[in-house]
């Protein structure tokens, strides 16, 4: 057994005739590191690793260190035993074994990094500091390559080296002549030290990089722009920087945070000036456009992709500002000039595709916008039958049985949904349309058909958007029960609800509310109170508010009004002592509620604000 695990002997040898200020040289005369011949493995041998790997695998890690000690004290030397001990070692917290693990490997590999930063990591979380930065140093002067120094410093630097590893990161750049390396991490060390101007030196040139390094630097450039202590000096650094070399990063580094900051007017005239730097290709201008409409600065989309027409004819991204400047006017609620724009679009575009997307957004304001199916219906008919390829494609398909749902058309968008479910869609539009035709089944009368297809909605998607919608509809029909009556007087919630037609909906609920069986009734007053909630109808929400708490003071809906009340109160000065009031006994009397965090925080900024006055 012993002969299976016997090292070279001329490797060895040559080991110990290695000379021992090898170490210590210099980066030009690297330490020459002798490779230890393969050791001769039996089947015996093969076997106990075969077994210790599956105990790992098992998460029997005692049992796995009982079968690999015997092999690593015949052999210290072999590197796959000392992976498998230090895995098991470290899942199990045994740090001073780990300590003498990796001392074992130094004594028969000397020259090789890799332990020695290995030991470095154990000895700081066994507090030795002195002896762990002593094994950092000796793992650097043994790297011979950029991703093994990096290894030795942010190690360093998560041990809390942080001088050693400034230090050491000023010797490693002269040794490899590369007065850039290491930027990042040095830049992260200078801002923990609060010397902000010499860590934005250092990412700087990152900006210009092609690698990973860039984003990197970027978002660190970012975050001292938005910390109060740095950001007035690193605004000042980036506009000299700019001023001088002219730096396109950096300009669009600064530009973004202008926007986030909501300085708008700044935003915009770097925007145009980072687009000069780029030699006016009209993308800088698109990024801020989108970035805009992100944030929902809609005026300032606008403002911009009017510029973008105006000087630019010819683009790389003409197609994405027509589709981001359409957008922002859509929000905006200006639907005759998005519609303008749309058309524009499809008059210039040369593909189809295109073409078929910008009248398939067309067809999407005259549906969700302007109530006009019939119109949006000729314009998504006119993408399916014209323009084969492409998004506007597929949507259009997917929108057509809306058109007849909002239509109140009820079974020709059965129909449509039904054909839509032999498509290959993905699993959000499936759940969708899943969602819409068993509600179209409970409209249509079809109460245990929907309520099948709703439990069958649940089991397919259990993280899906209308699970939450599905359930709730599932207790609705439960709390009904066989009353005919209150059956169809929910139906005709749902009808309404799916046309979008806010207020016949509100009359329908009212007559839930106002039914003989009142089963319904405290759910009929919720959904009114949402209904005046997404219409800031105040006057809506404070009386429905007071039903709940009249008629239905134990409901479980009376919580949810309770604290629209809150939300009321707090923006009158008058009465914010009364929401805090609120606040509290909903968070004494409801903690498990949905909206308890939500609570909390304005809870705490209300209580902020008190001292702060």
């Amino acid at each position: 057994m012993m002969a299976c695990f016997r090292c070279s002997l001329i490797a060895v040898v040559g080991l110990l005739l290695m000379d021992p200020s090898a170490a210590l040289a210099d980066r030009t005369t690297k330490p020459v590191i002798k490779v230890l011949a393969a050791p001769v493995v039996s089947e015996e041998f093969n076997a106990q690793v075969r077994l210790a790997r599956q105990l790992i695998k098992h998460d029997d890690c005692h049992g796995a260190v009982a079968v690999l000690e015997p092999l690593q004290s015949t052999d210290p030397s072999h590197s796959m035993i000392y992976n498998l001990l230090r895995r098991c070692y470290e899942k199990l917290d045994y740090q001073p074994k780990l300590e003498d693990l990796a001392r074992r490997m130094i004594e028969s590999q000397p020259n090789n990094y890799r332990y020695h930063l290995d030991l470095a990591r154990v000895l700081v979380r066994l507090e030795k500091p002195e002896e762990g930065l002593a094994s950092y140093r000796e793992a650097a002067l043994l790297a011979q390559s950029d991703g093994q120094y990096l290894s030795v410093t942010t190690g360093m630097m998560n041990a809390g080296f942080a001088v050693e590893a400034l230090t050491l990161m000023d010797s490693l750049r002269g040794r490899i002549e590369n007065p850039s390396a290491f930027a990042l991490q040095r830049g992260m060390l200078l801002e923990a030290q609060r010397l902000y101007r010499d860590a934005v030196i250092e990412y700087l040139p990152l900006l210009e990089d092609t690698t990973r390094n860039a984003v990197n630097a970027e978002r660190r450039l970012q975050a001292l722009l938005e910390f109060q202590s740095s950001s007035e000096e690193v605004e000042a650094i980036l506009l000299d920087r700019i001023s001088d070399s002219g730096s396109a990063q950096a300009l669009k580094t600064l530009t973004g945070f202008y926007l986030k900051a909501g300085r708008l007017e700044e935003a915009y005239r770097h925007t145009l000036r980072l687009d000069s730097l780029q030699g006016l290709n009209g993308q800088a201008l698109v990024r801020f456009m989108r970035n805009c409409r992100e944030r929902r600065r809609y005026e300032l989309a606008t403002r911009m992709g009017k510029h973008f027409f105006e000087h630019y004819r010819e683009s790389a991204v003409r197609t994405e500002a027509y589709l981001v400047y359409a957008d922002a006017l859509t929000q905006l609620g200006a639907y005759d000039a998005a519609i303008a724009v749309y058309d524009s679009l499809v008059a210039w575009a040369p593909r189809d595709q295109e073409k078929g997307e910008g009248l398939y957004y067309i067809g999407m304001i005259y549906l969700d916008h302007l109530g006009d199916y019939q119109t949006a219906r000729r314009y998504f008919d006119s993408v399916v039958t014209n323009y084969h390829r492409g998004l506007g494609y597929v949507l259009s398909h997917i929108a057509r049985p809306y058109c007849d749902l909002r239509r109140g058309r009820l079974d020709q968008a059965a129909a449509g949904f039904q054909v839509l479910t032999q498509a290959q869609l993905n699993e959000e539009l499936a759940e969708e349309i899943d969602y819409h035709l068993a509600v179209i089944e409970y409209c249509q009368g079809k109460y245990d058909s929907a309520g099948l297809a709703l439990q069958r909605l649940m089991v397919n998607y259990p993280r899906g958007y209308y699970v939450n919608d599905a359930m709730q509809l599932l207790l609705v029909m439960d709390r009904i029960g066989q009353d005919e009556g209150l059956r169809s007087a929910y139906a005709q919630v749902l009808v309404y609800d799916l046309r979008r037609m806010p207020d016949s909906l509100k009359a329908a609920l009212e007559s839930v509310a106002n039914a003989p069986s009142r089963s319904l009734a405290d759910f009929a007053l919720y959904r009114l109170l949402n209904v005046s909630l997404a219409e800031d109808d105040d006057d809506g929400i404070l009386s429905y508010v007071q039903r709940l708490e009249e008629e239905f003071p134990e409901s479980y809906y009376y919580p949810f009004g309770m604290k629209a009340r809150a939300d009321l109160y707090r923006l009158d000065v008058g009465r914010v002592d009364e929401s805090k009031l609120i606040y509290r006994q909903l968070l004494e009397k409801f903690p498990n509620y949905p909206f308890a965090s939500e609570v909390r925080q304005r809870l705490r900024e209300l209580e902020e604000d008190n001292r702060i006055g």
